[in-house]
């Protein structure tokens, strides 16, 4: 994708929306949690066909590799200048496993420096995937018997690791807007 790990697809705070491939999904207050062990603020969205995952999660700073990301401290419809909004491709792209129930973790930095990144995990496979970048943090980890197997099918050249599509995603207007990336893999293609 061309994109470091810690980069964003947003665009500026403010941006025209009429005419230029932006759809509103949803208010900012209608994203919402999915439990305790997901973290953050989300919301399933389709987009000319795609099936999406709006997040909505804190900064990072400050927060313990491997914790799990807390909802913003202002709630759904509160969204301060530090707080990530991504809109991600709704299934993972190893086993296209739905990664709207994915928890989201705090990852080291892959240089080591600027403090931990956010990246959700699939459920299934354990794949997970910087955000807002979307690249692959770590493939298939086999760190469970079903995952395991998983690793093994990935291993012999069934799923080659391959980055999260990421989608433009502002707040604007009392909504959040989307516009899918244009050159996104058609949803499936992905998969080997």
């Amino acid at each position: 994708m061309g994109r470091s790990p810690g980069s964003t697809p947003s665009s500026s705070a403010t941006v025209a929306l009429a005419g230029e491939g932006w759809t509103r999904v949803c208010g900012l207050s209608d994203l919402a949690a999915r439990g305790d062990k997901t973290g953050g603020l989300r919301r399933v969205a389709e987009v000319n066909g795609r099936d999406l995952v709006v997040l909505h999660v804190p900064t990072p700073a400050g927060v313990p590799e491997g914790s799990t990301a807390a909802a913003p401290a202002g709630g759904p419809g509160s969204l301060a200048s530090s707080d990530l909004l991504v809109a991600v491709d709704a299934s993972s792209t190893a086993f296209g496993y739905p990664l709207i129930d994915g928890p989201i973790v705090a990852v080291p930095s892959p240089t080591g420096s600027g403090g931990p990144l956010w990246a959700i995990e699939s459920p299934l496979d354990g794949s997970r995937y910087f955000l807002p970048g979307g690249q692959v943090q770590r493939w298939c980890p086999g760190d469970t018997v079903p995952r395991k197997a998983l690793a093994a099918m990935s291993d012999s050249g069934r799923a080659k690791p391959r980055d999260l599509p990421v989608h433009q995603c502002v707040a604007q207007e009392g909504g959040v807007w989307v516009r899918v990336a244009a050159d996104a893999p058609a949803p499936g293609a992905l998969r080997a």
